[in-house]
């Protein structure tokens, strides 16, 4: 597996969350907590930790909540291995609730540009967004 580093962006939260991560992963060099000076939002705070990694020449990112709960044990590891297209930017796993609900906004799987192309035709309407680039 290769190596990796963790990077928790606080989104200015009201309590003690960015000093208590702080010190817990103070030793850690592999953990950096950023705080942010107000509530950006979800995605940018995400975005907040990508553009961190990314001057830092790190460009494979997994994006997940703080709530997030990885059941399997390789799952990393899986991840790791997926044989992507060059030109793939995103991709996303299967979403799904405690009680086992697929909460997927799309319940099929992409298997190639042209389902990408069909699926944007077909579902505009929607708030469908995919990205996909020459991202290495």
């Amino acid at each position: 597996m290769k190596k990796f580093e963790i990077v928790i962006v606080d989104n200015c939260s009201p309590n003690e969350s960015f000093k208590r991560l702080t010190n817990e992963f103070l030793i850690a060099n592999n953990i950096i907590v950023l705080k942010t000076n107000e509530n950006v939002g979800f995605a940018r705070g995400n975005n907040i930790g990508i553009e961190y990694l990314m001057k830092k020449g790190i460009f494979d990112v997994l994006v997940i909540n703080g709530d997030t709960i990885i059941n399997q044990k390789n799952y990393l590891e899986k991840l790791d291995n997926l044989s992507l297209e060059k030109n793939c930017g995103v991709i996303g796993t299967k979403i799904l609730s405690a009680d086992g609900y697929n909460q997927n906004p799309i319940k099929r799987a992409i298997l190639s540009m042209a389902d990408v192309n069909n699926m944007i035709i077909h579902h505009l309407k929607y708030y469908l967004f995919i990205f996909f680039s020459g991202i290495h």
